[in-house]
């Protein structure tokens, strides 16, 4: 079960679940559980491990002095975190890790993830990958938090996740309302307005998470 799972991370992408299985009697790991709400890692605690995602759903948080949160991203099963921190030369975590329902996480330290990716290349070209794919939307992120309107932040975000989705008509967002808009660093409430004013405009359609984009 566990194997199967790791063939849709990052690290293992293609590569066979016996093989997997092999590699990891040659590194050392542990398997814990989380309940709904609870905390992995905070914010500037000593970044130790990478975190896999065995079952559940986890959120990577910035939060602020102010009580203000952005979602930085969501990752339900395969879904991999931490390794900018631990592989960096900051000894913190820069976000918090929480989980949104129940969860099981595969962690692994530094010293076993190095080994990990020196066993096999097909480890490390796919976290090389997996790593320059974050960057790239790190980039994406930064210009949509900067655009000047929230209009313009709808737009950019539906028109990405177009291109991602290869949608022709509709696009299936990735997260509830709520994530959005913390996403996007806004407020629901103004979230849900501008999007009601935009579908009476007639520039999109809205049906639960499924958008139908009528401005291109």
């Amino acid at each position: 079960m566990i194997w199967s799972i790791m063939q849709q991370t990052a690290f293992c992408r293609g590569i066979p679940a016996e093989d997997i299985q092999a590699l990891f009697t040659h590194v050392r790991y542990v398997v814990r559980s989380y309940t709904a709400k609870e905390v992995v890692f905070s914010e500037n605690d000593l970044a130790e491990y990478v975190g896999i995602v065995l079952s559940g759903k986890v959120e990577v948080q910035k939060l602020f002095s102010d009580g203000k949160v952005v979602l930085v991203s969501q990752l339900g099963e395969g879904g991999v975190f931490g390794e900018a921190a631990v592989l960096s030369e900051s000894v913190h975590y820069p976000v918090t890790i929480y989980c949104r329902k129940q969860s099981e996480l595969l962690l692994i330290d530094k010293p076993q993830l190095l080994k990990l990716l020196s066993l096999d290349s097909r480890v490390l070209e796919n976290f090389l990958k997996q790593y320059a794919n974050r960057l790239f939307k790190m980039n994406q992120q930064i210009e949509l938090l900067s655009q000047s309107s929230m209009r313009q932040k709808i737009v950019f975000y539906l028109l990405t996740e177009r291109r991602k989705q290869a949608a022709a008509e509709h696009i299936e967002l990735p997260f509830s309302q709520r994530a959005w808009a913390e996403y996007m660093n806004v407020s629901r409430p103004s979230l849900s307005r501008e999007l009601k004013r935009m579908n009476d405009e007639g520039l999109l359609q809205i049906e639960k998470r499924r958008i139908k984009l009528y401005l291109i």
